[in-house]
């Protein structure tokens, strides 16, 4: 059962998620000049972005699997996931040598879809999991980046990629996500911003077709990129 208010939100991640590699390709172009990896404004509008596109993924994990896991549509829609996760680490390899997506939001939800399913209707399991790595990173009790970059060094991939989303801390969204679906706020969140006007229906449209927007977004940008700087 689709719930359109989750479209709707997912609508507004991959419109931002556009207007953020817009701006990014308008720098690897040079056309502006701004540190995206550094600079808080980019830092911060990039995790908003991923927050919502891990938080709406663990909303509608739940709804998928709350009543019981078909497995072969489960097998399907994780061999989707690898799949895609895999592609776009070939195709980053081939324009990026150097700085290739090994672990990007694809590959983020490739797993936490996986690990995900030990969380489904268990409310309380799930939220203090959310609690926990919320704290452990947030309140600097743990050193994420030097576990990464060990994990890396270990298996020799590049110190630094154009798009990293490690499990850890952000399953705490996917863990917190799980938690509130498990007692239905989800839908009374999602119910707030439902609407039936021409650009919420536009939106939705976006966010029910949001896998196939991502893959096709980049290479179209990029593309339009390399034909503007050829004229």
């Amino acid at each position: 059962m689709r719930i359109k208010g989750l479209d709707i939100f997912r609508g507004i991640a991959i419109i931002l998620m556009i207007i953020y590699h817009f701006c990014y390709f308008l720098n690897e172009f040079n056309y502006i000049h701004q540190n995206f990896d550094y600079n808080l404004f980019w830092r911060s509008f990039r995790a908003i972005i991923v927050t919502m596109f891990i938080f709406a993924s663990g909303v509608s994990l739940h709804i998928a699997y709350h009543k019981g896991i078909n497995w072969q549509k489960f097998l399907k829609r994780v061999a989707l996931l690898g799949a895609v996760a895999t592609a776009i680490s070939v195709a980053t390899y081939i324009v990026y040598p150097n700085r290739w997506v090994y672990f990007g939001i694809i590959h983020y939800i490739f797993a936490s879809t996986i690990i995900g399913l030990l969380f489904i209707n268990r409310f309380f399991i799930s939220l203090i999991v959310a609690i926990l790595l919320f704290v452990l990173y947030f309140g600097g009790f743990v050193d994420y980046a030097i576990i990464i970059r060990e994990f890396v060094k270990l298996l020799h991939l590049p110190s630094y990629t154009v798009d990293l989303v490690p499990l850890f801390p952000w399953f705490w969204v996917t863990s917190f996500a799980l938690a509130i679906s498990a007692k239905n706020w989800h839908k009374v969140i999602f119910n707030k911003i439902d609407s039936d006007s021409k650009i919420a229906n536009a939106v939705a449209f976006m966010g029910r077709h949001s896998l196939v927007i991502y893959l096709t977004h980049l290479p179209l940008l990029f593309g339009l990129f390399l034909l503007v700087r050829g004229f």
